[in-house]
């Protein structure tokens, strides 16, 4: 290593930058006999720009603008400068919330090295899996998978079914499953993810292999296989614990779900996001492991004094506009709702408010913000005010999830338990009727959950007559 790229691994970055600004102003004078070792350089430098404080951002998107104009003219060959100021532009892109410019940049950087190496190239599943992850965050969940599985068919033609590279797409193509609500898809990924890790490690305590058990622990979770769960949750946990330390988020999640899985077989809280590895100093371990066991212990109105501390601190870390600060925003009002407190319709609202100008008002992120303000308002007994919340996220899961049938049913199924909340017999009846319909096309009339939905339609339909004979005989 070099002086500044040891200065830089060691983590004395300011100091690392102005080695690099003292190289880049002497090879700048010395012209195209330098030009190579001036492109490295500048990545250098806006690497660690870009590892300052955002305030530094400007400073390292100017670095790599000047890379492009150096290199945008000359093919990539076997020189990736081009392409990898293009992946670090798409970095600062998506730090910035401006996901178009980001997803421009990565888009580019493929086709460039498409043009280098051919459709084939195992230096092409990585910036899928990047650019996956941005059509994600835009909502658009078919070319997001899509991009997941061409990034996995690459890796699988170039190393063999049983490379890790192969288990890391089945990884991503697992979260993207269980992100959209399908746990019961996303297991056949993470078990062959597993079974890769297994045996391509020397040792059971890989970090790789404790992470993917973690997310088939949660995906088993959320089935519904709970006896599953809590065990790999145990295995999973001292590994983590080992490899990242006890304060990191996954380790900490590992602890929510062994407690509620211990207590009541069922979800208590969420577990703290990865923001919690990094909380203030004025947060101490023995305040975050005393809110861990408030909130799991259902004990809310003891918990919100704590959380509010925790997300005021946090809100100058994080950003007062940042998709993260939002989800602490969120889950502080899931502490208020418990507590019967009225301040968790407002936290919610902000909550919403931040996910929109961060992701748009399509964006299936903003249709969960959406159904949180619906539920705040559905139990403050305001039936249209959550009526109107659950229409606009209702037409964000059906603009993103038309072709997805369980997606759709479980949807539906909470606009119509609003209406029956509410005794709204009617409302209810058309939902489920649609519901109904859906059923039928995807899987059938003796289906489980269509024989489910007959029932319950008939007992509106019951309901309803009582009602009118009520009516009748006063």
């Amino acid at each position: 290593l070099s002086d500044a790229q040891r200065l830089f691994v060691e983590g004395k970055v300011d100091q690392a930058a102005q080695v690099y600004e003292s190289n880049v102003g002497r090879l700048e004078t010395l012209g195209d006999d330098a030009r190579s070792l001036l492109v490295a350089n500048l990545g250098r430098l806006a690497a660690c720009y870009a590892n300052m404080t955002d305030a530094e951002l400007p400073k390292a998107e100017g670095c790599l603008r000047r890379i492009l104009e150096m290199r945008e003219t000359e093919p990539p060959g076997d020189d990736l400068c081009l392409v990898e100021a293009l992946k670090s532009l798409a970095e600062l892109h998506v730090r910035r919330g401006h996901y178009d410019d980001g997803l421009a940049a990565l888009e580019r950087a493929l086709a460039l090295t498409r043009d280098a190496y051919g459709d084939g190239h195992p230096s092409i599943a990585p910036l899928l899996n990047n650019i996956g992850s941005l059509y994600y965050w835009q909502g658009q969940m078919e070319s997001c998978l899509d991009a997941f599985q061409t990034a996995m068919q690459i890796r699988e033609q170039a190393f063999g079914f049983d490379h890790p590279q192969v288990a890391d797409s089945l990884v991503h193509i697992g979260l993207f499953f269980c992100k959209q609500g399908n746990p019961v898809d996303s297991l056949p990924f993470f078990h062959r993810a597993l079974a890769i890790y297994t045996t391509a490690s020397a040792t059971t305590e890989h970090p790789e292999i404790a992470k993917t058990t973690y997310h088939l622990a949660v995906a088993s979770y959320n089935a519904g296989k709970r006896p599953e769960a809590r065990t790999l949750f145990e295995q999973c946990r001292p590994v983590l614990e080992r490899c990242y330390g006890p304060q990191d988020a996954l380790v900490a999640s590992c602890a929510t779900y062994l407690h509620n899985l211990r207590a009541t077989q069922l979800p208590l809280a969420e577990p703290l996001p990865p923001a919690a590895q990094a909380a203030s100093r004025d947060f101490s371990e023995e305040d975050q492991m005393r809110l861990h066991h408030l909130l799991a212990t259902r004990q809310y109105a003891e918990a919100v004094p704590l959380y509010q501390r925790y997300v005021d601190l946090q809100e100058a870390e994080l950003g007062a506009e940042s998709p993260e600060f939002a989800t602490l925003l969120t889950q502080l009002a899931h502490a208020h709702q418990h507590a019967r407190r009225p301040e968790a319709t407002y936290l919610y609202l902000r909550a919403l408010e931040i996910k929109e100008r961060a992701f748009g008002p399509h964006h299936v992120y903003v249709a969960d913000a959406l159904g949180a303000v619906a539920n705040a308002y559905e139990a403050d007994g305001s039936y249209d005010e959550a009526l109107q919340y659950f229409e606009r996220a209702l037409s964000i899961w059906e603009r993103n999830f038309s072709t997805n049938p369980k997606v759709m049913v479980s949807s539906l199924q909470r606009l119509a338990d609003l209406h029956m909340h509410f005794e709204k017999f009617g409302a209810a009846l058309k939902v489920y009727t649609r519901i109904r319909n859906i059923q039928i096309a995807a899987f059938g009339e003796t289906d489980e959950g269509t024989v489910q939905t007959n029932t319950m339609i008939a007992q509106i339909f019951e309901r309803i007559s009582t009602l009118e004979d009520a009516v009748a005989i006063t």
